[in-house]
C-alpha cells in the first residue's frame, strides 16, 4: 500500500508539473507573440516631425532640446531612423542615425559636428546616455523582440487602463552587458498593442529607471506614443521627449538614411 502511494504521488507529480510546463510554455507564447505585435504595429511606411527633449535635474533645473527626426521601413520592416538636433546651438547639427538589422546586430552612428567625425557605436556602448538624457541608445526606437525572454505577470491599471504585464528577462548575459538591463518589465494595452509604461532594473536586478507615456495620439490609423518621461529613481533626472509635426507615408528616400547624410550639417 505504501508503495502504490509513492508511485501515485510521483506520478501525480509529474503530471502536474507536466501540466504547468505547458500552460507557462503557453504563456511565454502569448506574451512574447504580444510583444511582436508591440513592436511592428506601425501602419506606415515612413514619418518625419520633430522631438523637444527636456532634461531636468533633482533640482527642477531644465534643458530644453530640439530635434528633427525621419524614419522609414524596409521590405523587412527593419527601422532606419535619422536624428538631427537643430536647437541648443552647443549641440545643434548632432546627428543620430539607427539602421536596424533583424538578423545581426543594429547598426547606430552618431556625429560630432565640433569634430566633424561619424562615431559608430559598438553593441557595447548601446547602454549609454543618449545626449545625457536618461533614455539609453538601446531605447531610441523599438527593443529587438529576440533579445528578451518573457512572461505574463498579474494585469494592472495604469492611467485607468487595464493592462498586460510583461516581465522581460535578458536572454543571456551579453544582453545584460550591452544593455545595463537584466530585466524589463512592460505595462501593455493589449488593445492599442502599446505599452503605457516600462520598469527597467540595472545589472544587479534592482529596478532603477521607469518610463511613462503621458499621451497617445492616433498617427495613421496606428496609436502612437508622442509624449513619454523616462525618470532615473536613484538620481532623480527626468528625460521628457515630446513628439509634433508627424507626417507619414512621405516618400522619404532611401539616402536619407546614410553616412553622407549623417555628415551633413548646419552651422
Amino acid at each position: 500500500m505504501n508503495t502504490f502511494r509513492r508511485v501515485f504521488s510521483v506520478l501525480f507529480a509529474l503530471l502536474l508539473f507536466s501540466a504547468t510546463d505547458r500552460v507557462m510554455g503557453q504563456q511565454t507564447t502569448d506574451a512574447y507573440n504580444l510583444m511582436k505585435k508591440v513592436c511592428e504595429r506601425s501602419a506606415f511606411n515612413d514619418m518625419s516631425g520633430e522631438i523637444t527633449l527636456r532634461l531636468v535635474n533633482k533640482r527642477g533645473d531644465k534643458k530644453v532640446r530640439k530635434i528633427k527626426i525621419w524614419s522609414k521601413k524596409n521590405a523587412k520592416s527593419e527601422t532606419r531612423m535619422l536624428m538631427r538636433f537643430i536647437h541648443p546651438p552647443d549641440v545643434k547639427g548632432t546627428g543620430f542615425l539607427l539602421i536596424e538589422h533583424s538578423d545581426g546586430e543594429d547598426d547606430r552612428r552618431l556625429f560630432l559636428p565640433a569634430l566633424r567625425r561619424v562615431q559608430r557605436i559598438s553593441a557595447s556602448g548601446k547602454g549609454g546616455n543618449f545626449m545625457s538624457s536618461d533614455f539609453t541608445y538601446y531605447d531610441i526606437g523599438a527593443p529587438k523582440v529576440t533579445d528578451w525572454k518573457y512572461t505574463f505577470r498579474q494585469s494592472e491599471k495604469v492611467s485607468s487602463v487595464m493592462c498586460r504585464v510583461i516581465d522581460g528577462i535578458a536572454a543571456n548575459p551579453k544582453i545584460v552587458e550591452e544593455t545595463g538591463y537584466s530585466k524589463i518589465t512592460w505595462y501593455v494595452d493589449a488593445n492599442r498593442q502599446i505599452a503605457l509604461k516600462a520598469d527597467y532594473f540595472n545589472k544587479d536586478g534592482e529596478l532603477f529607471k521607469t518610463m511613462m507615456v503621458e499621451k497617445v495620439d492616433m498617427i495613421s490609423g496606428t496609436p502612437f506614443a508622442t509624449s513619454m518621461k523616462m525618470e532615473n529613481i536613484l538620481t532623480g533626472h527626468k528625460s521628457e521627449m515630446v513628439f509634433s509635426n508627424l507626417k507619414t507615408n512621405m516618400g522619404i528616400k532611401d539616402k536619407v538614411f546614410t553616412e553622407r547624410s549623417l555628415r551633413k550639417w548646419t552651422r
